[in-house]
């Protein structure tokens, strides 16, 4: 069988440089300069963006340059992905209650991990408790889009780690959801300043 420690080398690693903004939505994404600074050849850094074209973190670009780059985030589309990641998560307490599955437990804060982390973390977990593996994998795509956006959410949000903490000390039922909701809502009505801040920060 053929190795695939490269492929999933280059996917951890050029993930989390979109994710930590090492490289921003827009940016094109070379295969060959990504293989020479991860130390790879040029097809596990190929088959890494092909793959990630299919979460949408990535988009294949057309004309005379093709190759790849980040995909572009307008406050639209910023907008769109709270939507969908609001409905995806109150669709996990609804499976997870439907199936009688108990949520996990809500991990003590890790001093050491950031805000957008602790959050998607939280989110994760939500998911995972619906037993849902198709929803789960959905999340896990849009997750990875979110987390850019969620390290500047603090910037914008000042209240934004006691409503975490919120969410955490909620048991699992409608007052949750709602609760889900307004956190979205909230998100929603200020993307196009998180797409500003992510914008000037390049």
């Amino acid at each position: 069988m053929r190795d695939r420690e490269p492929f999933a080398s280059a996917l951890a690693e050029i993930r989390a440089k979109i994710r930590g903004g090492a490289i921003l939505p827009g940016q094109a994404l070379v295969v060959d300069d990504l293989a020479r600074d991860l130390q790879l050849s040029p097809t596990p850094v190929r088959e890494a963006l092909a793959y990630m074209t299919g979460e949408g973190l990535v988009v294949g670009r057309e004309g005379r340059g093709r190759g790849y780059a980040v995909s572009t985030l307008s406050a639209g589309d910023l907008a769109d992905l709270y939507r969908l990641h609001a409905h995806q998560v109150v669709f996990a307490l609804t499976e997870a209650a439907r199936r009688r599955l108990s949520p996990a437990a809500a991990e003590a804060s890790d001093p050491n991990a950031d805000l957008a982390e602790r959050a998607g973390r939280y989110f994760q977990r939500l998911v995972e408790a619906s037993g849902n593996r198709t929803l789960l994998r959905a999340h896990q795509a849009l997750a990875h889009r979110l987390h850019l956006p969620r390290s500047f959410e603090l910037r914008v949000f000042p209240e934004a780690e006691a409503e975490l903490a919120g969410l955490t000390s909620a048991s699992p039922g409608p007052a949750l959801a709602q609760m889900l909701r307004l956190y979205h809502r909230r998100r929603v009505a200020r993307s196009e300043q998180i797409v500003a801040l992510i914008v000037t920060s390049a």
